[in-house]
């Protein structure tokens, strides 16, 4: 083989294997972020505080966060549908709200896991909530449903947005799921 054609040829590989490399990197990046390990190992409680961390990062918006003291027991399907229902939420707030502030609570109400998520942006026109076009919104109340819960959005022009709170019958304003034991 002429060296010409050689030297193409491991031009070609180095490239090829730059591009798989960088192909694996992105397939654990998305898979971290659909469900970080520290879900698995440490909680929802600390994946929530990684989060709201990489959050601040990415957006500049501060995000408090308010957690129980003691680690909730969860399933994987409970901890993996509340993480990403927190994700969607934040996505929504950096694409739309404008807000400055951000403030995550978890905690346990009469045998319900609740998630609420606040800002102090410039809220959602109602029409926009139960809107086809909402799809951030719709796989919120989807993954919740499948949770036999529900998520609350309560907004107004100028208002912010409260989201979540899978709830029981006459609770207001968050996302609630029923707590296994």
């Amino acid at each position: 083989m002429p060296r010409d054609a050689r030297t193409l040829n491991e031009g070609a590989f180095q490239r090829m294997r730059s591009l798989v490399d960088g192909s694996i990197q992105t397939v654990r990046k998305i898979a971290t972020e659909l469900r970080p390990m520290m879900l698995d190992n440490l909680g929802l409680s600390a994946a929530i505080e990684w989060q709201a961390e990489e959050f601040l990062k990415i957006s500049g918006i501060p995000c408090e966060v308010s957690l129980p003291e003691d680690e909730m027991s969860l399933d994987r399907d409970t901890s993996t549908a509340l993480f990403r229902i927190l994700q969607e939420s934040l996505t929504n707030i950096v694409r739309h709200a404008k807000a400055s502030r951000v403030s995550v609570h978890l905690s346990k109400e009469n045998h319900m896991t609740v998630l609420q998520v606040q800002d102090n942006g410039v809220g959602i026109p109602a029409h926009l909530i139960a809107g086809p076009a909402s799809f951030g919104l719709l796989s919120m109340k989807e993954r919740a449903l499948m949770l036999g819960g529900t998520v609350d959005v309560i907004s107004g022009p100028g208002a912010g947005t409260t989201a979540g709170r899978t709830r029981r019958a006459g609770a207001r304003a968050r996302t609630r799921a029923p707590s296994r034991p």
